[in-house]
């Protein structure tokens, strides 16, 4: 399995918040956010996000 790169997460990122901004009207706050990845991370679900590639 390919890793991405720190720079293909942040390319990837700016089309993942437009989405739920669409539907929503607003974009989820950056706090927002965190409690949503602490929650996956909780349940044991991946831990997405920027990494360093290998």
């Amino acid at each position: 399995m390919i890793t991405p790169t720190q720079a293909e997460y942040a390319e990837r990122a700016e089309p993942a918040r437009a989405e739920p901004a669409s539907a929503l009207g607003s974009a989820p706050s950056p706090e927002a956010e965190e409690k949503a990845r602490t929650l996956l991370e909780r349940l044991g679900g991946p831990a997405h996000g920027p990494r360093a590639a290998a």
